[in-house]
């Protein structure tokens, strides 16, 4: 089963608050910020444009 990547801002104070009550609300998502190997491995595919 594939799980749900909410990739975040971590410099951003709103967006981190965010991420951490996503964590705690739901085992189902997957909480990473943008910058890290999870969300680079998540947008590998992406270019750069999108």
């Amino acid at each position: 089963m594939r799980s749900l990547i909410v990739l975040y801002d971590e410099d951003c104070g709103i967006c981190s608050a965010a991420a951490r009550l996503l964590e705690r609300h739901s085992a189902a998502l997957r909480v990473a910020p943008i910058g890290s190997e999870l969300g680079s491995h998540a947008l590998r595919d992406l270019d750069r444009e999108e």
